[in-house]
């Protein structure tokens, strides 16, 4: 959801023409037992509420280590997904979920899902206009833990809506489009003095880097140790939109990167390219970057693991 993003589109989840008594299911290992307000989708419905209230990271733990998050046809990790659906709200106001219908199936085989049917419904900053959809999903469980899950959703109306908020023709977009032009380009070449122009003393600045290492803070040290081993032969950013709250005094901003890796011992021009969002903070007139996230794209590779 850096660009994302969490609804749900309707599916079909056919468990046999019959309705057998619970007590006693056929033998067909396609076949099983239906509750309602077990562990397992009690364990959703946490999930779901976290997202509602925008507190994603305290549902981490209803999934394991290594679960996949599968959102229409693009396949996420964990924290991925968390960070994807998490950026919805810089986009939109009052999320909800109504006409909810959840319950996990036990199948006679030995495996155990979560289905989900609901109305994803929220409000543009922009303008207040409301938003509905319908969505669907499915999680799968293993020794107590999501271990896959699948979200499938129309995206036509809430892209629609997210792109409506975003203009890089707006002079105070495409100064803040300068703006964050000037942080990366400081951080790849460990700029600490110029980066810290766009680094605020009331929060720290936070970075999931494209190699799938743990979220590290931009400070000094960071800054001018990143990418040890190896530097950029190319670096090009494109593709910026810029989306404001509705004081505009924060903003997510997008782009792509591409480009080519140098390692000092090793192979050059190895292929770069990614996607990123930032989030900053107007202090005063001054844009202060709080968060950035950087994925590579599919098929590509981002930076090194430090």
């Amino acid at each position: 959801m850096k660009n994302l993003i969490f609804t749900i589109l309707a599916s079909t989840f056919i468990v046999g023409c019959q309705n057998p008594k619970l007590d006693s299911p056929d033998n067909n290992e396609m076949s099983g037992i239906i509750k309602g307000s077990d562990k397992y989708t009690m364990g959703v419905k946490k999930f779901m509420n976290a997202y509602i209230e925008n507190d994603m990271p305290s549902a981490k733990d209803v999934f394991s280590k290594n679960a996949i998050f599968y959102v229409n046809d693009s396949k996420l990790n964990i924290d991925d997904m968390i960070a994807g659906f998490s950026i919805g709200h810089e986009y939109f106001d009052d999320i909800s979920h109504n006409n909810v219908d959840i319950a996990t199936m036990y199948y006679n085989n030995g495996s155990i899902y979560t289905n989900v049917w609901y109305d994803w419904k929220g409000n543009k900053k922009s303008n207040g206009e409301t938003i509905n959809l319908k969505g669907y999903g499915w999680f799968k469980w293993d020794n107590g833990k999501v271990v896959e899950a699948y979200n499938a959703f129309d995206p036509t109306l809430y892209s629609a809506a997210m792109n409506s908020q975003i203009s890089s023709d707006d002079p105070t977009a495409a100064n803040l489009i300068e703006t964050a032009k000037e942080f990366q380009n400081a951080y790849i070449t460990n700029d600490y003095s110029t980066s810290s122009t766009y680094l605020s003393n009331n929060f720290d600045t936070s970075i999931y880097n494209s190699s799938g290492q743990p979220l590290v803070l931009q400070n000094k040290d960071e800054i001018e140790n990143s990418g040890a081993g190896w530097d950029f032969g190319r670096f090009e950013m494109s593709n910026f939109k810029v989306s404001f709250s509705k004081n505009k005094n924060s903003a997510v901003v997008t782009f792509d990167a591409a480009g080519s890796i140098n390692f000092d011992n090793g192979k050059k021009d190895v292929p770069y390219s990614t996607r990123a969002s930032q989030f900053w903070i107007n202090e005063d007139g001054m844009w202060k970057v709080m968060h950035s996230h950087w994925s590579p794209k599919s098929g590509s590779k981002g930076v090194p693991k430090e």
